[in-house]
């Protein structure tokens, strides 16, 4: 189930505008809220440029979310091309919530919560000129140790 603050978040390419959301929940007794679309950093997975929220936590997680973006600037060149990774390499994230069936109740509370994403993070880079002068240098180390051999 997905819940509370950044319930479901979306790095969308380019600008966009958010038609009407609505949230189900298939487990009885819970009622799914939607709240509001805020935009920010979700737990450790980046910042997300759209960023569902409910008007609560466990009692209010929802099953299903499901919304419609209309593209307002250049034109999605496919459906693929709606979503694009956040500098962190995350498309989506969600904050979820687990509960035990059968039995899952709101009266009760979530077994476990936490915040997951897709994809793996961007890998740490090594830029360019360093790497390049990182290689010169053991190449020239191997060519004057190969000299003084010879001579």
């Amino acid at each position: 189930m997905m819940g509370d603050g950044g319930t479901a978040d979306l790095n969308v390419n380019g600008p966009y505008t958010l038609g009407s959301v609505v949230e189900s929940n298939s487990v009885a007794g819970f009622t799914p809220s939607f709240k509001s679309n805020t935009p920010g950093n979700v737990s450790s997975f980046g910042t997300f440029d759209l960023s569902l929220n409910t008007n609560g936590g466990f009692t209010q997680a929802a099953t299903t979310i499901s919304f419609t973006l209309t593209d307002t600037g250049a034109p999605w060149p496919t459906a693929a091309g709606v979503l694009t990774p956040n500098n962190d390499g995350f498309v989506a994230a969600a904050h979820t919530f687990a509960c035990a069936e059968p039995g899952c109740s709101a009266t009760g509370q979530a077994a476990v919560s936490g915040f997951a994403a897709n994809g793996d993070p961007s890998p740490a880079r090594i830029p360019e000129p360093g790497a390049l002068a990182l290689l010169g240098s053991a190449l020239a180390v191997f060519a004057v140790g190969r000299r003084r051999r010879i001579a």
